[in-house]
């Protein structure tokens, strides 16, 4: 293995639903565990894309957005290049 490389693996969610809890939660008291309501507002969906450096686990470049397009994919990819000022061109 080169020193200096860095491997990442590209994954993502689709339709996570974006949800809000419409009531407060209840705090604890004494001999009763915290407390939340069943409602929620929904707010449509997102799509989050994450990249994770395999050698240590950190997400890398988190996208959440409405949507996903190839042009949102390929900008994701190019800012996740882009964070790395040490990256250089892999010559194949």
């Amino acid at each position: 293995m080169e020193l200096g490389i860095h491997t990442a693996s590209v994954d993502e969610k689709t339709g996570i639903q974006a949800l809000e809890r419409i009531a407060k939660t209840k705090l604890m008291r004494v001999r009763q565990e915290e407390r939340r309501e069943f409602e929620y507002k929904r707010h449509g969906t997102v799509c989050l894309t994450a990249n994770l450096e395999v050698a240590t686990g950190q997400v890398i470049c988190p996208t959440v957005e409405a949507t996903r397009t190839e042009r949102d994919f390929a900008e994701h990819i190019a800012r996740t290049v882009a964070s790395d000022a040490a990256a250089r061109p892999l010559n194949v």
